[in-house]
């Protein structure tokens, strides 16, 4: 496993969103001929929630229904839940160290490790928020034998930036992220918030659909849910990125 470089040079040297070369007058005429749905826009949900723990679909985070991903229509009442617990990942500028806060063995925990000694799994994408970890204040819980972990102060910022193969490929620029859940462990895009819209960014950084989403939830390598002027639908992201590709010449 190769052990992580200069994470700064890295940055520097990143590639930023727009790789397409879409800007903002662009991008409505662009997703009108260009967009490919397997199921049009048009599913009235207020929200779309994936649980990790459950492995499905759900609306209103666990108090809706379950959908399918296929057809996006409901499939049956949601039993309940609090929903995923995932592990947020961090990374500490000043001390070039990387971690997590999140629930690990049933009990919220914390933990940071020097950049030389961190690693990654080389063919995943991950996401990381900064940290100030000094800020971190510990105590502990003798009633629950735990500890508990202050990080209402902790970040100095509260966006994320994407890495892969042990790199930083963008910098701290989106608002929120959602891997690719179901990529058999090699994550090739991510779906990223900026500027208030969701759009696509692959392994080196490059925004390979616009941000024009106000949600996106990956279905598996090749569909999403995506709400696009207010309703869901399911897009084909392979075929959307093939014709947005395909059709950069025709604005």
């Amino acid at each position: 496993m190769q052990k992580i470089g200069d994470i700064r040079e890295n940055r520097q040297n990143a590639s930023l969103p727009g790789d397409l070369g879409f800007d903002s007058s662009q991008v409505s005429p662009i997703i009108e001929r260009n967009l490919v749905w397997r199921v049009e826009p048009e599913l009235a949900y207020g929200n779309i929630h994936f649980c990790d723990n459950c492995k499905a679909f759900t609306t209103e985070r666990h108090r809706g229904y379950a959908l399918d991903p296929v057809t996006g229509m409901v499939k049956m009442p949601c039993g309940g839940g609090l929903g995923d617990r995932g592990l947020m990942l961090l990374y500490d500028e000043k001390k070039n160290t990387f971690g997590y806060y999140g629930f690990v063995d049933g009990k919220m925990s914390f933990a940071m490790w020097p950049g030389a000694e961190y690693k990654e799994e080389v063919n995943r994408q991950y996401a990381y928020r900064l940290i100030d970890s000094d800020k971190v204040v510990v105590d502990r819980n003798e009633v629950f034998e735990r500890d508990v972990y202050d990080l209402s102060e902790a970040f100095i910022g509260d966006k994320y930036a994407l890495s892969y193969a042990i790199a930083f490929v963008t910098d701290f620029i989106y608002e929120d992220y959602r891997y690719n859940l179901k990529s058999n462990g090699d994550v090739e895009r991510s779906a990223v918030k900026l500027n208030g819209k969701w759009g696509v960014v692959d392994i080196n950084g490059n925004t390979i659909v616009p941000f024009c989403f106000d949600d996106m939830y990956f279905i598996d390598n090749e569909t999403a849910f995506a709400k696009y002027k207010d309703k869901y639908g399911i897009l084909d992201v392979n075929k959307t990125i093939e014709t947005l590709m395909g059709g950069q010449g025709d604005r």
